[in-house]
């Protein structure tokens, strides 16, 4: 996914031996389309994710991911 055709930018993040991905939106809120994709893909390859939607946390992934206190 190329940054400026989803207006994000994915990071791969590290917390306490945990990797996840991190999706930043760009200045313009995150296409639908885009955020199902993310999620689906996180689903699918048991990915931890983590999103933000009007600046908002939300994350998919493990439980050790979900017990994390990132923010």
């Amino acid at each position: 996914m190329k940054p400026d055709s989803v207006n994000a930018v994915i990071t791969r993040q590290k917390f306490n031996d945990i990797f996840y991905y991190e999706v930043t939106e760009t200045g313009v809120t995150l296409e639908a389309r885009t955020l199902s994709w993310l999620i689906q893909w996180a689903i699918n390859t048991e990915t931890n994710l983590l999103y933000r939607i009007d600046g908002g946390p939300n994350r998919i992934g493990s439980p050790e991911f979900l017990s994390l206190s990132l923010m």
